[in-house]
Protein backbone atom coordinates (compact mmCIF):
# COMPACT_ATOMS: atom_id res chain seq x y z
CA UNK A 1 0.00 0.00 0.00
CA UNK A 2 1.25 3.61 -0.87
CA UNK A 3 1.92 5.99 2.23
CA UNK A 4 -0.53 9.39 2.43
CA UNK A 5 2.60 11.45 0.98
CA UNK A 6 3.00 9.02 -1.87
CA UNK A 7 -0.20 8.85 -2.77
CA UNK A 8 -0.26 12.78 -3.49
CA UNK A 9 2.84 11.82 -5.46
CA UNK A 10 1.28 9.66 -7.51
CA UNK A 11 -2.28 11.92 -8.12
CA UNK A 12 -0.12 14.82 -8.85
CA UNK A 13 1.64 13.25 -11.53
CA UNK A 14 -1.10 11.44 -13.01
CA UNK A 15 -2.84 14.82 -13.05
CA UNK A 16 0.62 16.55 -15.09
CA UNK A 17 -0.28 13.37 -16.97
CA UNK A 18 -4.23 13.16 -17.99
CA UNK A 19 -4.79 16.55 -17.14
CA UNK A 20 -7.20 16.13 -20.75
CA UNK A 21 -9.21 14.15 -18.36
CA UNK A 22 -10.26 16.44 -15.65
CA UNK A 23 -13.82 17.40 -14.59
CA UNK A 24 -14.31 19.69 -11.62
CA UNK A 25 -17.46 19.79 -9.50
CA UNK A 26 -19.94 22.70 -10.44
CA UNK A 27 -22.48 23.82 -7.57
CA UNK A 28 -25.36 22.22 -8.52
CA UNK A 29 -23.19 18.86 -7.68
CA UNK A 30 -22.70 17.63 -11.45
CA UNK A 31 -19.21 17.90 -13.03
CA UNK A 32 -18.53 19.55 -16.05
CA UNK A 33 -14.87 18.30 -18.19
CA UNK A 34 -12.63 21.11 -18.61
CA UNK A 35 -11.89 20.61 -22.16
CA UNK A 36 -14.80 19.60 -23.87
CA UNK A 37 -17.43 21.62 -21.19
CA UNK A 38 -19.55 18.20 -21.03
CA UNK A 39 -21.88 17.37 -18.09
CA UNK A 40 -21.14 14.16 -16.53
CA UNK A 41 -21.76 12.39 -13.23
CA UNK A 42 -19.68 9.78 -11.19
CA UNK A 43 -20.80 6.25 -12.40
CA UNK A 44 -23.16 5.14 -9.22
CA UNK A 45 -20.70 2.15 -9.24
CA UNK A 46 -17.72 4.23 -8.14
CA UNK A 47 -16.91 4.81 -4.27
CA UNK A 48 -16.17 8.57 -5.17
CA UNK A 49 -19.98 8.37 -5.68
CA UNK A 50 -21.58 9.80 -2.39
CA UNK A 51 -17.80 11.70 -1.63
CA UNK A 52 -18.75 15.24 -3.80
CA UNK A 53 -15.38 15.60 -4.38
CA UNK A 54 -14.45 19.00 -5.84
CA UNK A 55 -11.74 17.75 -8.94
CA UNK A 56 -11.73 14.92 -10.01
CA UNK A 57 -9.81 12.56 -13.04
CA UNK A 58 -11.67 10.05 -14.98
CA UNK A 59 -10.47 7.10 -17.38
CA UNK A 60 -13.42 6.97 -19.66
CA UNK A 61 -17.04 8.40 -19.69
CA UNK A 62 -19.73 6.27 -20.51
CA UNK A 63 -23.26 6.97 -21.79
CA UNK A 64 -25.80 5.24 -20.13
CA UNK A 65 -29.51 7.41 -18.99
CA UNK A 66 -26.68 10.00 -18.30
CA UNK A 67 -22.98 10.20 -19.25
CA UNK A 68 -20.91 8.84 -16.38
CA UNK A 69 -17.27 9.43 -15.40
CA UNK A 70 -15.67 5.49 -14.66
CA UNK A 71 -12.05 4.71 -13.22
CA UNK A 72 -11.58 8.03 -11.53
CA UNK A 73 -9.44 9.35 -8.37
CA UNK A 74 -9.35 12.94 -6.67
CA UNK A 75 -7.09 15.97 -7.82
CA UNK A 76 -6.69 19.33 -6.67
CA UNK A 77 -7.53 21.91 -8.86
CA UNK A 78 -4.01 23.74 -8.92
CA UNK A 79 -1.79 20.45 -9.47
CA UNK A 80 -3.45 20.81 -13.18
CA UNK A 81 -1.79 24.12 -13.11
CA UNK A 82 1.49 23.03 -11.85
CA UNK A 83 1.59 20.15 -14.58
CA UNK A 84 0.15 21.97 -18.01
CA UNK A 85 0.61 25.33 -17.18
CA UNK A 86 0.88 25.98 -21.15
CA UNK A 87 -2.74 24.84 -21.14
CA UNK A 88 -4.06 26.19 -18.20
CA UNK A 89 -2.98 29.52 -18.66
Amino acid sequence: PLSSEESVELRRALAAAFFLQAAVRRPSGDYVTLVSRQTVSIHPSSALFSRRAPCVLYKELVFTTRLYMRDLTTIEAAWLAEGAPHFFK
